[in-house]
Formats: structure tokens, sequence, C-alpha cells
């Protein structure tokens, strides 16, 4: 399965875009109920009120409609971040709207999401969501670095730093059990990502360089067996 969507219909037509969204609508709803391999296509038409074959002139598998699922959340993740200005990523302790928005997707559809960053989850979800998320990132170094001169390829590589960890904390996040509300993992992840942006970008504090200096140091035997006094 390639999981592509089919070339049929012209995805700039309203009524192709109303039924990708009601299709999309209609997964994610089935997804908190049962696991994605037990969804049939049935099921999603009769959920999304359109015919089987409706659904083939837009996709060639649920592959296809989850890849368009995860990018429309992408992509909304991507506008917010673009559309937001200096003043929204000032505070270290309120989170972005956008980063907010990601979160509670995240958590409204837990089980869904799970499976999509899991090892079973399918490579090119995975990267949708992955490039999607880095663009995000990528608009939020730039809008906190109005002020300043910064190098294009640094950013590139903070911005893929930082889109991993961020998808790892959500995956950690998902998958305890007893995980905290979606505004507070927000705030958290929102925290880290403004320390460990401010570090590769070379804005620590003298507290900060004393233990990135201890880190840049070479490990020895010694300092392997080193304990603390």
């Amino acid at each position: 399965m390639q999981g592509n969507a089919t070339a049929h219909v012209r995805p700039s037509d309203p009524r192709a875009i109303r039924t990708r969204t009601k299709l999309m609508a209609a997964l994610v709803d089935l997804a908190t109920r049962k696991d994605l391999d037990e969804i049939s296509i049935g099921e999603l038409t009769a959920a999304a009120g359109v015919n089987r074959a409706t659904f083939y002139l837009h996709y060639s598998d649920k592959e296809g409609l989850l890849l368009d699922a995860v990018r429309a959340l992408t992509d909304e993740i991507s506008v917010g971040a673009a559309a937001a200005s200096g003043k929204d990523f000032a505070d270290p302790d309120r989170a972005p709207l956008h980063t907010l928005a990601f979160f509670a997707e995240l958590d409204r559809s837990a089980a869904l999401y799970r499976r999509v960053l899991g090892p079973a989850g399918s490579p090119a979800v995975q990267a949708s969501l992955h490039d999607g998320l880095r663009r995000a990132i990528t608009d939020e170094i730039m809008h906190r670095s109005a002020d300043r001169t910064i190098d294009e390829r640094s950013t590139e590589r903070s911005a893929a730093f930082l889109t991993g960890g961020v998808i790892a904390a959500a995956i950690a996040w998902l998958d305890d059990d007893k995980r905290a509300p979606a505004t507070a993992e927000a705030a958290a992840v929102w925290r880290m990502v403004l320390a460990s942006s401010a570090a590769l970008q070379g804005q620590t504090t003298p507290g900060d360089r004393q233990h990135v200096t201890a880190l840049d140091q070479p490990i020895t035997p010694r300092s392997l067996n080193a304990r603390p006094t």
C-alpha cells in the first residue's frame, strides 16, 4: 500500500475538502475507541456519511487518510507558529497557543498517536509529523531571533534537534498511564525547548556554562569511577 491520496479529484475542490475533512474526523473519532487496524473502510465511510466509492476517489487506503490527518495537524501548528508574534514566545511559563493545541490534540487522540509514533507506526506518517513540527520550530526560532542575525544552517540543525526532543517527550508522555494534563505537558516541553534553543544559540547563563564546560571534558576511567561528594 502506498498510502497516497488518489488523483481522481482536485485537492482544492471545496467538495473534496469537505469530504476529506469528514473522513479525517471519522478516523480520529473511531481511533479513540478501537485500534487502527480494526477500523474498516466500511466503518469509516459510515461514520463520515459517505460511501466506499467516494472514499476510494480520495484515498487508496487508510494510511493515505491518516497521512492527511497528520498533515492537517502539523499544517495548523505551522500556521500558528508563523502567525505568532515575539511576545507569544516571551514567557517561559506560558506555552504558545499552537504548542497548547498540539498537545491537546495528542491528548484527545492519544491511542491513535501512540500508534502513529510507536514502532508499528507508518514511516511516511512519522516523517510527515516530524517535518511539520520542524517547520513550526524553525519559525519559532526565527521569531525569537528577529533582532539578531542568525545562521541558516545553525537554525536548521537546531530545529532538527529540538524536533526530535519534542517528539521523544510526546511519546514518553503518551505512554504514561498517569500522564499530566496536556496544558502542563505543553508548558514543560515549551520550557525545555526554550532552554535547549538558548543553549544551542550560545545564550547560556553563567551557571549553564559551568554545566556545559563540565560536559565538554573528556571522559576518562577516573571520571567514570568518580562518585559525587
